[in-house]
C-alpha cells in the first residue's frame, strides 16, 4: 500500500464499518496565506463534487479571536490547516500488522514544570480568571517505524471510532480520537465533548470499580459539566434559538486502555450557515481549552512552551453536500523524515491534584507509546 498523498479513516467517519481508503487526491490544499482564501479554496473544491479530507491546527483560531501565539512551533515545520481532496474511497477490511522499531522519546519539558502549571492555573481560578483549562505536555521523537506502520500499531492499540491517517507526502498526521468535536447532517448539528478519565484494569471488579468511580466523582462530572454549557454557548451562536439541547450527561464509553466521560449537545443550524460560520463559532473544541474559553486561552498561551498546532484542532471529513464530521485532534501525533510529536493533556479545576492530572496524561499516553514500540511512557 503506497502511503504518499492517502488518507485512511476508522469507522466513526460514517464511510463504512472497518477503514476506508483514499488515494491520488484531485488537489491537496496546503494554508500558506489568509484564512479567507483558504476557505474559499475549500469551498471550491467541494462545490465541484469532491470529498474534502484534512484538519484544522490549533492555532488557525487566532484569525478570529483575540488570542496570539508566540510560543515555539515545532522544528519539523507542521503547516497550519491541510486538506486532500478525493473523488471516491475504498474500503479496507482489515490492515497489516505494522513493525517494531527504534523509538526515542523526549520530554520538551519536566515533570515539576507540568506541576508548576497546574499550580499556577489553580491560582488563577481562585482569582476568579477562568473556571476550568485544558493543559498539555508535548514529547517529541525519533523513530525507525514508518508513519503508516505507527497507524497501524495504533489501531491495534486501541481501536477508536475516528482514527485517521493522513499523509501529505512530506508530512503525516496520525490520530487516534475517540472525540466528536462536530457532526452536522443537514441543519443538525452535534457535539459530543470528553472531560474526565480512569484507567483500564485487568482485574474485572477493580475495573468495574474504575467505572463507578468516574462516573460518580463530583470532580469529573463538574468539568464536564462546565465544557457541555461551553459547547451549548458556542453552538447557540449558530442554531435556531431554543434548539440546543443536551441529550447525553455524564456517560463513560470504555476503550482498550482507559475510559472516558462524555456528554451530547445537538442543535438546529440556521440558515445559510457555513462551515467557516460554524468554525468562527466553536473552535477551537471547548473541551481541549477551557472555560470561559478565551481566557483560558490566554493562560494556555503564557503557560505552555510549545504550540500545539494539529493537537487540539480538529480532524474533518467534509461533504460535497455541505455535511461534515469533524474529531477533537487528540491522541495525535505529526511526523516529518522520522521525526515527529504528540502531545498529551488535560483539563484543570479549583480541585485538581497536580500529581493526580500528570498521573492522567501518562494515562493517555499508553496507546500512543504501544503505537511507537513502546510499552509505555518512561518519565
Amino acid at each position: 500500500m503506497n502511503s504518499e498523498n492517502t488518507a485512511i479513516l476508522g469507522p466513526g467517519w460514517g464511510l463504512g464499518k472497518f477503514l476506508t481508503f483514499f488515494e491520488n487526491p484531485v488537489e491537496v490544499v496546503i494554508m500558506k496565506g489568509s484564512i479567507r482564501r483558504f476557505f474559499r479554496k475549500l469551498s471550491t473544491l467541494l462545490d465541484d463534487g469532491l470529498i474534502g479530507i484534512g484538519y484544522f491546527g490549533y492555532e488557525l483560531s487566532q484569525d478570529f479571536l483575540p488570542v496570539r501565539f508566540r510560543a515555539n512551533k515545532l522544528k519539523i515545520g507542521i503547516p497550519p490547516s491541510a486538506f486532500m481532496f478525493f473523488d471516491g474511497g475504498a474500503k479496507i477490511s482489515k490492515m497489516f500488522v505494522g513493525k517494531d522499531g527504534e523509538t526515542k522519546i523526549e520530554p520538551t519539558i519536566e515533570k515539576r514544570e507540568f506541576l508548576r502549571m497546574v499550580e499556577r492555573i489553580k491560582e488563577y481560578i481562585a482569582k476568579g480568571d477562568v473556571y476550568e483549562v485544558n493543559i498539555s505536555q508535548r514529547f517529541d521523537f525519533v523513530s525507525s517505524c514508518k508513519p503508516l506502520e505507527i497507524f497501524s500499531n495504533l489501531i491495534r492499540a486501541q481501536p477508536a471510532p475516528f482514527t485517521c491517517f493522513l499523509d501529505f507526502s512530506d508530512f503525516q498526521i496520525i490520530s487516534g480520537s475517540m472525540e466528536l468535536f462536530l457532526k452536522r447532517n443537514g441543519k443538525r448539528i452535534m457535539t459530543r465533548p470528553i472531560k474526565g478519565t480512569r484507567p483500564r484494569h485487568p482485574n474485572v471488579r477493580i475495573d468495574r470499580e474504575m467505572v463507578k468511580d468516574l462516573r460518580e466523582s463530583e470532580k469529573e462530572r463538574a468539568e464536564n459539566l462546565m465544557i457541555v454549557d461551553l459547547m451549548r454557548n458556542d453552538l447557540s451562536k449558530v442554531c435556531e434559538f431554543g434548539s440546543v439541547r443536551v441529550t447525553k450527561l455524564f456517560e463513560v464509553e470504555g476503550f482498550s486502555t482507559l475510559y472516558q466521560m462524555f456528554s451530547e449537545v445537538i442543535g438546529r443550524l440556521r440558515n445559510g450557515m457555513s462551515l467557516q460560520d460554524i468554525l468562527v463559532a466553536t473552535f477551537p473544541p471547548g473541551s481541549v481549552t477551557g472555560a470561559p474559553k478565551v481566557r483560558a486561552m490566554e493562560i494556555i498561551e503564557e503557560l505552555e512552551p510549545h504550540r500545539r498546532e494539529p493537537y487540539c484542532g480538529a480532524t474533518a471529513v467534509v461533504m460535497p453536500t455541505g455535511d461534515f464530521t469533524m474529531s477533537v485532534a487528540i491522541r495525535t501525533m505529526a511526523m516529518r523524515n522520522g521525526y515527529g510529536a504528540f502531545w498529551v493533556g488535560g483539563g484543570i479545576t479549583w480541585d485538581s491534584d497536580p500529581e493526580a492530572e500528570y498521573d492522567e496524561t501518562v494515562v493517555k499516553a499508553v496507546a500512543t507509546c504501544k503505537a511507537l514500540g513502546l510499552e509505555k511512557l518512561e518519565v
